[in-house]
């Protein structure tokens, strides 16, 4: 810096010091007395309505501007406490606009139309959801994958919210059930004598214009008990879209039987894996002491020790009031027998349980305890609580290609339904949604319903949203990368064709039989429904997915039948699909020997060669 500059600007400084130090506070203040007044004249005038009466501000307004917040005009707990007290104060004086939001939060929720599951809220923070008739329900886990949901259920155990299944209740003479049940196509005999246990069925109905045809109707499961008067009542736990379907065929086929509806009073669970039967006996402690041996045989051993389709009547106490405990190992010592089951006093109670009167159910549920009585008690350390419940334990077929995978399902009364849904998940149970349920029922070759149940009312309804969703995303794409059907030659790429399959003698209905007879042969003009039978294809070189509405092809190009459903199995490492084909033209097919079929996906041009065999519930007769 030049010095001479520098010299210059501190001679300066100096000379505001010296003038700063002269200034008279009484001269200042005189001198500017005039713009003090009005600017306080200003700061009043700003404080005052047109009427020179003094402003209201809201507590909030009152603080600096960087320590507002919009939320503090409805909240008034978010105000600082020294001005708290008078913005309740505030808000008390505004209590007709927090009524009116009241109403309308009730009124909002009057017009739901779909019904919620009990653990509606806790399957909405980690489900995707959506709707199943009436309900919603969840579809699939928003943090986990399928292949996941697999691993669990062959080395854990994951849970499944089967709540929406609907319970009827037909009571009525042995004689009158047996004819019942033999009209919908079911085993009566074996039904009736063995009427304790967990039963999976498939009602039929018969067909309009042949009657020695039959028409599906649902899957239900069923088990029953006899009453005093030597009469059956039996229990019907139907899906929610096939519950009238049900019921109209109950009412057709039904004479001196009594059928009543309790729908929505219990809640479902089907708890799946090798460790299900471990955290069932961590969670159900009976309250009858000579059942506590029982309990401990049944679910202690391996998944092989207790008996298939054994169903158990037994009052738990509450799992909230239990204490954590691990169970012993399971071992093959003291394995559960027939005959050690039929005679224990658990198994006799099974008739007379209070589980058959769901008014006295409905009134135990109020009385369950509230979830902040249960907190009481924990910090207390008090065990003067007790609680407890009626529950139904029933085992179901292992569904691996192992045969050893356990399966149980529990019913809780309504109320109970998030109690025990919550106990099982933290005890290492991992929830799973519709979607991957269904996907362990194609790994181990099951049927689901209502996608392989072609002919009921509640497939059509499928197929028919189906196709528009399938539509939709295809109409979504530009047209220069949509699929060209025209040119694949497929008329009906969105839903199957049956009428395709039937040629021009069908009259619209499709009739699925268990048994290929050899009376099919030959050609008849008459109108008739078309005969179908369920197969599995499998890929063995895998490499394609088998997607819905794909074709099944003959090796002379003969059409033969079409998927419902594919997926990738990974129990079997390949594609697997179930297809729904013609029952004659398969019985020629293993009549040749021919075990290889051709199959199209509606939207490729290319075929695939799969392995064709029946479904485990179809037969071939001579």
């Amino acid at each position: 810096m030049d010095p001479p500059a520098a010299k210059k600007r501190a001679l300066d400084g100096a000379e505001d010091a010296q003038r700063v130090e002269s200034i008279c506070v009484e001269k200042f203040f005189d001198a500017r007395e005039k713009e003090v007044i009005t600017l306080q004249a200003l700061l009043t005038k700003a404080g005052r309505n047109s009427d020179n009466s003094r402003k209201k501000f809201c507590a909030f307004q009152l603080l600096p501007r960087h320590l507002r917040r919009r939320a503090m005009s409805h909240n008034p707990y978010l105000v600082p406490s020294p001005l708290r007290g008078l913005a309740l104060k505030q808000s008390r004086a505004n209590q007709p606009g927090s009524a009116k939001q009241v109403r309308r939060r009730r009124s909002r929720r009057s017009k739901r139309k779909a019904s919620w599951l009990e653990t509606h809220l806790w399957h909405a923070k980690r489900f995707k959801m959506g709707r199943h008739g009436k309900y919603v329900i969840p579809l699939k886990s928003s943090s986990r994958s399928r292949r996941a949901a697999y691993r669990d259920s062959k080395s854990h155990s994951v849970i499944w919210d089967s709540s929406f299944f609907q319970l009827l209740s037909v009571r009525g003479t042995e004689q009158n059930l047996a004819s019942l049940f033999s009209s919908l196509n079911v085993n009566s005999e074996a039904v009736l004598a063995s009427h304790k246990f967990y039963h999976r069925v498939a009602f039929y109905r018969k067909s309009t214009s042949n009657s020695n045809l039959w028409v599906p109707i649902a899957p239900v499961f069923l088990h029953g008990r006899r009453l005093p008067s030597q009469c059956l009542e039996f229990w019907i736990w139907v899906d929610a879209l096939a519950l009238e379907d049900v019921k109209d065929a109950i009412l057709q086929n039904a004479t001196n039987i009594d059928l009543s509806d309790f729908v929505e009073q219990w809640n479902r669970y089907e708890l799946i894996g090798p460790q299900s039967s471990r955290i069932l006996q961590k969670i159900l402690s009976p309250v009858l002491p000579e059942s506590v041996q029982l309990w401990q045989k049944l679910l202690s051993g391996r998944p092989s020790s207790a008996p298939n389709n054994v169903c158990l009547i037994c009052q738990v106490r509450d799992p909230r009031l239990l204490s954590p405990s691990d169970p012993p190992p399971p071992s093959n010592s003291g394995l559960l027998s027939l005959q050690e089951l039929f005679q224990h006093p658990l198994w006799q109670l099974h008739d007379s349980a209070p589980t058959w009167d769901v008014d006295r159910l409905a009134l135990e549920g109020l009385c369950r305890l509230k979830e902040h009585q249960i907190n009481a008690r924990n910090k207390t350390n008090q065990d003067v609580l007790s609680s407890s419940c009626w529950t139904v334990l029933a085992r179901l077929p292992p569904e691996n290609r192992e045969r050893v995978q356990d399966a149980w399902v529990l019913h809780v009364p309504k109320t109970w339904g998030l109690v025990f849904w919550k106990c099982c998940v933290l005890n290492g149970c991992r929830p799973i949604g519709y979607d991957e349920r269904l996907d362990l029922m194609l790994s181990s070759d099951q049927l689901r319903f209502p996608h392989d149940y072609p002919g009921t009312p509640a497939h059509e309804v499928y197929q028919k949203n189906l196709g528009e969703k399938l539509n939709m995303a295809w109409l979504s794409k530009p047209p220069a990368k949509r699929v060209n059907y025209a040119k694949l030659s497929v008329s009906s790429p969105f839903t199957c064709p049956w009428h395709e399959l039937a040629g021009p003698a069908f009259d619209g209905t499709l009739s699925i039989t268990n048994t290929i007879p050899s009376q099919l042969y030959g050609t008849n003009t008459r109108k008739n429904p078309l005969q179908l039978v369920c197969a599995l294809l499998r890929l063995p070189k895998g490499g394609s997915v088998i997607t819905y509405n794909a074709r099944v092809y003959d090796d002379q190009d003969h059409l033969l039948g079409f998927v419902t459903s594919g997926h990738y199995s990974y129990a079997w490492g390949m594609a697997t699909a179930i297809a729904f084909c013609r029952a004659d033209r398969i019985k020629d097919l293993f009549r040749e020997k021919q075990t290889t079929v051709l199959v199209k996906n509606a939207s490729s041009q290319f075929a695939h060669s799969a392995h064709i065999t029946l479904h485990p519930s179809s037969t071939l007769s001579s």
